[in-house]
Order: C-alpha cells, then sequence, then structure tokens
C-alpha cells in the first residue's frame, strides 16, 4: 500500500494569558489531533506524530507564540 507523509504547522498566539496560556492551547491542539477522526478519500490515518513543540516570546515582546508540527501519515483504504 502506497503511504503518503505530511506535515501539518500550526500556532497559537497568547497576550494576556502568556508562556503557560500558549503551552495549554497547544496542549489541547496536541490530544484534539491525536484523537480526530478524519475521513479521507480512499486514505487512512496510520499515524500522528507531534515532531516539535515550542514556545517563544515574539519580536513586540508582549505576546507568546506557540507552535506546533505535527506529522501525519496515510495509506490507501483496504
Amino acid at each position: 500500500m502506497a503511504g503518503h507523509a505530511h506535515t501539518l504547522t500550526l500556532a497559537a498566539y497568547s497576550q494576556y494569558g502568556g508562556r503557560v496560556e500558549a503551552r495549554e492551547v497547544l496542549g489541547a491542539l496536541r490530544v484534539a489531533a491525536e484523537a480526530m477522526g478524519v475521513t479521507l478519500s480512499g486514505q487512512r490515518i496510520v499515524l500522528v506524530l507531534p515532531i516539535y513543540s515550542d514556545v517563544m516570546r515574539t519580536r513586540d515582546r508582549r505576546r507568546f507564540r506557540g507552535v506546533l508540527r505535527l506529522r501525519i501519515v496515510t495509506e490507501e483504504a483496504a
């Protein structure tokens, strides 16, 4: 069966909750991604793997940016 690998990058910004809030949002996104039930035409999701997650301050020094990168592997449905 032929497989395909996809990389999905999600970003979230927090101004008032700071670094803690941004980490909480990334955690919620990760849980949702791992539990997602996406229907693809002729494909099925084999693997959802978080490959990168970090929170950093933005240039304006007022907000935090959280980044979550996921690797999603699909294959043809049997």
